[in-house]
């Protein structure tokens, strides 16, 4: 495991989003810039459909001090969204970068690594796991099937968009992207954050305080730290394939 830390360090990137309030973890695929992470890293959905990108992406490591990146994949092809992956570039030369394998290369009960940023910390953390099941899920609105690795990993929030890497003929290959955990809050849960959520920001909204403590303020964030530490040792990455296909379009 020693080596494979030290492998990944240089190669594994935190991506922040201050427009967005999102943070999350990305990866190098090309010495000159070129970043892998997840959409929703980077973008959201809005209640109607619209597709809107953050419009300040910040990239650190440990060697890279937070540098500004642009989108570079197309932004008017639903690919991205549905399988959820970005592909993002920084101004820099000669960076240590990994290289892309295939979600094929990897069978049920296989070892593999991945890397990222939680949320709740500012340092890179590094795990073990095996792929748990190959499997075809529901690409994000659900109107088509992907293909998917789920992992008994620890993957908690800001882990998303980080590299899932498998040894193959002696090298790290990514043969997944990090994409969720494999835990939830309930729906009705779910509607609670969204409703305070507006409460919180509607100024009209009035509210009443008990012991100078405001409920609603002391419910949404008791909310979001349990989405934030939340997690069964299960994750789910997407295949790296979707994002090889439009990358290696990119490069031509």
């Amino acid at each position: 495991m020693k080596d494979v830390i030290q492998f990944i360090k240089p190669r594994i990137v935190k991506v922040t989003c201050p427009g967005l309030d999102s943070k999350g973890t990305g990866f190098l695929i090309s010495e000159d810039g070129h970043i892998a992470t997840n959409f929703h890293v980077i973008g959201q959905v809005d209640q109607n459909g619209r597709v809107n990108y953050a419009k300040q992406i910040i990239v650190s490591n440990s060697i890279i001090e937070d540098v500004e990146a642009n989108i570079v994949h197309n932004v008017k092809d639903t690919a991205s969204v549905l399988h959820d992956y970005s592909i993002i570039k920084i101004d820099k030369n000669g960076l240590d970068y990994f290289e892309l394998g295939e979600g094929a290369d990897v069978e049920e009960g296989d070892e593999v690594y991945f890397g990222g940023f939680p949320i709740t910390q500012n340092n890179l953390t590094s795990h073990k796991g095996h792929v748990s099941s190959l499997r075809e899920a529901p690409t994000r609105f659900g109107t088509d099937l992907q293909k998917v690795i789920d992992i008994d990993g620890t993957v908690v929030g800001g882990n998303s968009g980080g590299p899932l890497l498998f040894k193959k003929d002696g090298k790290h290959l990514v043969v997944g992207i990090i994409s969720q955990q494999v835990a939830y809050l309930s729906e009705a849960f779910q509607h609670l954050e969204q409703f305070l959520k507006v409460q919180m920001t509607n100024p009209n909204s009035g509210g009443v305080f008990i012991g100078g403590v405001n409920p609603n303020a002391a419910l949404f964030e008791t909310i979001k730290t349990l989405k934030t530490n939340l997690s069964t040792g299960i994750g789910t990455a997407i295949f790296v394939d979707y994002m090889k296909t439009e990358f290696e379009e990119i490069k031509k």
